[in-house]
């Protein structure tokens, strides 16, 4: 049995990689990005007018004066060869021999003639062609995930396609003889299989989930199942079969197949059981079925290790939040405590979540992660900071 930092470490010193592909920028969001956008023109391309109203040319007019003023000049028209004063529409190109616009709210304007009602300076109004970027400077650099200003960003340049890192594919076993589908109703002795769901929704943005399978506790069954599972994934996740059960065959058929296990079970509570391999350039990773183990390890090690082998910029992995309130562990494992996280004047405490057990998931409904409590300590006092592993965002 290993400690939780040397799980961490085996697991993320395990490195992989998945490829490029090419997609439409529309199917873009999220994803991250594998090459530099470069600005295909100057931004803006041209003096573009910020607001509506009247273009003039600054030393040729004062306030409380008036002069008339020409035609209108709509956004989309090219460079209007015009020297007088003219009424000029937000995105419109601006005229090269004026250089202001004062905007309708500040003048008067009256059968053509227009007065200046307000105070004005040379050039307001006005956004100058490449004063944000120049032709050939880099707008987005490779690595960044892809969001709304992003994908802005790249479709002003022409980008209809993107190149980003391919996301690994991912098949989830789960195993136990009293599983059954989430739409059978279970006899007296079994339950809904919830773990695969759980697990797919947390790694979706960084991974494509191919398959969700219920596998019975045979070993026969298992060797089929996983041997067809790693014909097709990067990444294979099983939960059940890893305790010290005579059911529990995964370390077994693991072996049979050529697999490396790296380490099988850690110091922790939740998730003691948890198991490591690798097979070639695949991963595999042997969870609890304990639905809260389950989630527990997939939060703390499968998407901390997902995120570095897709060049996800992930920024400190494990934060380090205050308990709110005395909090009493029992044993001598690494705790993972359930917490509520609630923001106070800026900062941001962890309250622990009350609970029945490893096995009441229906607790995490209120919990926003958790906060490793160490080993050694058993009276952990209000004010203690321990890593926080996320489950969910805290809404502000």
């Amino acid at each position: 049995m290993i400690s939780i930092n040397q799980a961490f470490e085996a697991i993320m010193n395990t490195e992989r990689t998945f490829g490029e592909e090419k997609i439409y920028l529309e199917k873009a969001s999220g994803r991250i990005l594998a090459e530099q956008i470069i600005a295909t023109s100057d931004l803006p391309p041209f003096n573009r007018v910020m607001m509506d109203g009247v273009a003039v040319k600054a030393d040729t007019v004062k306030v409380n004066t008036s002069f008339p003023v020409g035609k209108i000049i709509a956004a989309g028209n090219t460079d209007p060869l015009i020297d007088m004063p003219c009424e000029i529409m937000t995105g419109a190109v601006m005229p090269s021999t004026l250089d202001t616009v004062i905007p309708y709210e500040h003048i008067k304007l009256e059968s053509g003639i227009c007065t200046i009602l307000q105070d004005f300076k040379k050039g307001q109004n006005v956004h100058l062609r490449s004063s944000d970027s120049k032709e050939g400077d880099i707008l987005i650099s490779a690595h960044t995930k892809l969001c709304a200003a992003e994908i802005g960003v790249a479709a002003s340049m022409g980008y209809s396609t993107v190149r980003v890192f391919q996301k690994p594919r991912v098949v989830i076993l789960t195993s136990g003889d009293e599983l059954v589908e989430v739409g059978v109703q279970p006899n007296s002795a079994q339950i809904r299989a919830s773990n695969g769901f759980a697990i797919s929704s947390a790694i979706t943005p960084f991974s494509e989930v191919i398959e969700i399978k219920i596998v019975s506790d045979k070993i026969e069954l298992l060797f089929n199942s996983i041997t067809h599972a790693l014909e097709k994934c990067d990444i294979l996740i099983i939960t059940g079969g890893v305790s010290a059960g005579k059911y529990d065959y995964i370390p077994e058929v693991l072996k049979s197949l050529a697999a490396e296990i790296l380490f099988h079970k850690i110091a922790q509570k939740p998730g003691k059981p948890m198991l490591f391999a690798t097979r070639g350039n695949q991963v595999i990773f042997g969870l609890p079925g304990n639905p809260v183990s389950c989630l527990m390890c997939t939060h703390a090690y499968i998407i901390p290790w997902i995120k570095k082998n897709t060049k996800y910029n992930t920024g400190t992995i494990w934060n380090k939040l205050p308990l709110a309130e005395d909090y009493y562990k029992k044993g001598g494992l690494t705790f993972f405590l359930p917490v509520r996280l609630t923001i106070s004047e800026g900062t941001v405490a962890a309250h622990p979540v009350k609970n029945n057990g490893s096995g009441d998931f229906a607790s995490l409904v209120d919990a926003h992660g958790w906060l490793v409590i160490p080993e050694e300590m058993n009276e952990v006092k209000k004010g203690f900071k321990g890593h926080f592993i996320p489950l969910k965002p805290l809404e502000l």
